[in-house]
């Protein structure tokens, strides 16, 4: 597991690549993670021009490649889990566009 750290404007060290990376053209707000144990808690904030769909598609079409499935929600939050993993996404709008947050927990037993 990555150590605990946050990052304003960028990815924190360890931030896992290829599950909740930024949509590209996204501008990246913070990212951070917390470990304890056999647990890591991760969260990205970033905004985009993308629409709430096109937003939402995105990440259903990766988590779903990745085996996660789709758990019932609402239009404003979308969560998906694994046999070790949960993760969500909230999008909103901003000044800009829309501002999307997701946030992950991974276990490793």
């Amino acid at each position: 597991m990555p150590g605990s750290g946050s990052l304003n404007g960028g990815i924190v060290k360890g931030f896992p690549a290829g599950i909740a990376d930024a949509m590209d053209g996204s501008n990246i707000i913070s990212t951070s993670i917390a470990t304890e144990g056999s647990v890591m808690q991760l969260s990205l904030v970033a905004s985009s021009a993308a629409t709430p769909d096109e937003i939402r598609a995105h990440y259903r079409a990766l988590w779903s490649a990745l085996g996660l499935r789709e758990q019932p929600g609402n239009d404003e939050t979308i969560a998906f889990i694994g046999a070790y993993e949960s993760l969500s996404l909230s999008i909103g709008p901003s000044g800009t566009g829309n501002r999307y947050t997701i946030f992950g927990v991974f276990r490793t037993e």
